[in-house]
């Protein structure tokens, strides 16, 4: 493999996007499809400019990524002026391809109703991104000995896109998955000052990796006891190779176990207008489901990374994990869903063309009996839909009504605030206003695109 041959460009890209495809379908238990089993179209060299984005239009609905010449000041460990290629980039790669996966999953995640949408949808993407670093065993070994088994040290295993962010001149990684390097207690207050979608979103990211990182540190506690003699206080020098192995072998587990419970918690959550809080019920309810003993405590951990940042669920009555989970329902406990406003409606342009046809000249048919239809649709139950039982009423209007009835009493029954209102008045109209960190003329991009690195 050299990065000077296109080709290879072409087999990183399709590994990527495979491997974060696989581990959805293994998580989910599913194969995961894109609508109406259309490809998901990828383009290694889509453009020229420091970006990479996914593109959610219907008409193309791509991966596209860019090229771009290191800063010619302050390149990195690039050369001055080096073309890098976003394509060559894992961690570009995982990240626009888990944001097609949402877009998949969860389509109207790409209105940003709440500040939490747009950051939900680039925090989880870099939570894929990063937690996929846990697969390369030999990259792995080498940090744990580098870092000493201390995972939260600084260092390029979670770090995000480390080339991007030297080559345009930004002198570190993109992002991390760290909220603070001085081992001091995260700030509550970024939760309810930081807007801008990436900076907002690593806060998620910082939640779960601390969860991850004490769900690691209780899984090699033991280890570390054998190792050191019970003193806790590993030697100077090089770590045993057989320690490493061990250590690396745990880590890998937990960063796996982390990234299945986060996926998994998409089953969990709301079609529209997603919070971090609703995630944070998701994420224990989707574990809880699988493992309701939580041995090693990672569910506990997770909701301490939240309450720590500042995260807290609505509609519940302490973090306690009882109170946080989803309540399941039997079938017939939730009010029904309203399928015969649909009926209904169809009846009713039936009937009215039937109407217009039995009125028009030349018809020989039998009259129109209006009783007959008014009756119908009280026997379909579309009485409630209009005023007076009137079928020549505004039923769209009528369904709408009942249809917020049915969101009012399912809301109540779960437990959740009926009167929390979705603002559809924030859905992003450009690339400008969705994408803040476009890199570039803006011509370079197009005005659909979803997002950036």
């Amino acid at each position: 493999p050299t990065e000077s041959d296109p080709r290879f460009h072409q087999q990183m890209v399709y590994a990527v996007t495979m491997k974060v495809l696989e581990n959805f379908d293994t998580a989910l238990g599913r194969k995961l499809y894109f609508r109406y089993k259309k490809p998901l179209r990828v383009f290694p060299h889509a453009f020229q400019g420091a970006n990479a984005f996914y593109e959610p239009d219907s008409k193309l609905r791509a991966l596209l990524f860019g090229y771009f010449r290191a800063d010619g000041r302050d390149p990195g460990p690039n050369l001055p002026g080096q073309t890098v290629f976003t394509c060559l980039s894992h961690d570009i790669i995982a990240h626009e391809m888990t944001h097609a996966i949402v877009d998949r999953l969860r389509h109207y995640f790409l209105e940003p109703t709440n500040r939490d949408v747009a950051a939900f949808h680039e925090g989880f993407s870099d939570i894929v991104a990063i937690f996929q670093h846990f697969s390369f065993p030999a990259i792995l070994r080498d940090h744990i000995q580098e870092t000493r088994g201390d995972l939260r040290s600084p260092n390029n295993l979670i770090n995000l896109a480390s080339e991007f962010g030297y080559a345009t001149g930004q002198g570190e990684a993109l992002r991390s998955a760290l909220d603070n390097k001085e081992d001091k207690p995260p700030d509550q207050k970024l939760y309810k000052t930081v807007h801008e979608a990436h900076d907002r979103g690593s806060i998620l990211v910082a939640a779960v990796f601390d969860a991850f990182f004490r769900t690691y540190q209780q899984r090699i506690k033991d280890l570390i006891r054998i190792a050191t003699g019970g003193t806790g206080q590993l030697p100077d020098g090089d770590l045993l190779p057989d320690l490493v192995n061990r250590i690396a072998a745990e880590a890998s587990r937990t960063a796996q176990s982390t990234l299945n419970m986060c996926i998994r918690a998409f089953e969990y959550l709301p079609p529209i207008d997603v919070t971090f809080g609703d995630y944070l019920r998701a994420l224990v309810t989707a574990d809880f489901e699988l493992s309701p003993s939580d041995e090693v405590g990672q569910r506990a951990a997770m909701i301490e990374s939240f309450r720590a940042r500042g995260v807290y669920p609505e509609s519940v009555t302490s973090l306690a994990e009882d109170s946080l989970l989803w309540e399941s329902y039997e079938p017939g406990e939730l009010p029904r869903f309203p399928l015969y406003s649909q009926k209904a409606y169809i009846l009713r342009e039936i009937l009215k063309n039937a109407y217009a046809f039995s009125q028009s000249p030349g018809t020989e048919r039998a009259p129109f009996d209006e009783q007959a239809v008014k009756e119908a649709f009280q026997t379909r139950g579309s009485s409630s839909l209009s005023e007076g039982g009137d079928y020549d009423s505004d039923l769209s209007g009528g369904i709408i009504a009942v249809m917020r009835q049915y969101a009012i009493q399912n809301a109540i029954k779960l437990h959740l605030d009926p009167n929390r209102r979705i603002d559809r008045s924030r859905r992003m109209s450009s690339a400008r206003e969705a994408c803040p960190c476009v890199v570039g003329p803006p011509s370079s991009q197009p005005l659909t695109a979803m997002c950036v690195i």
